[in-house]
């Protein structure tokens, strides 16, 4: 990923750091900045989050996007979740439209 000050993160170069890092099964990434890169909202599944508290889930996406890359992000929105998790909240309809239109790979 970009250092900070150099080029603004995206949305794929977000989506690229957390796929290496934490292989999810699911993920979204979501610019709501308006393409300035300095706010995002990410639903990031995986059964490695089982068993572990959110804070520790966030602690691991904060690790896999590295302290450059959190420094330069003003705000993100972080929802790390078991499939089990997103599978329950998706039937509820608890996901905004942005989010799942994002979510890779689609849902069926």
């Amino acid at each position: 990923m970009a250092a900070a000050g150099e080029e603004a993160y995206t949305e794929a170069s977000i989506r690229a750091a957390l796929k290496a890092k934490l292989s999810p099964s699911r993920l979204a990434v979501v610019d709501n900045s308006g393409g300035c890169g300095l706010s995002f909202v990410m639903l990031i599944v995986s059964d490695g989050f089982s068993g572990e508290l959110p804070l520790k889930r966030q602690r691991k996406v904060h690790e896999a996007l590295g302290e450059e890359a959190m420094a330069a992000i003003h705000a993100v929105e972080i929802q790390a979740l078991t499939e089990a998790q997103f599978q329950k909240r998706h039937g509820e309809g608890k996901f905004p439209p942005a989010l799942i239109a994002a979510l890779q790979p689609p849902l069926a």
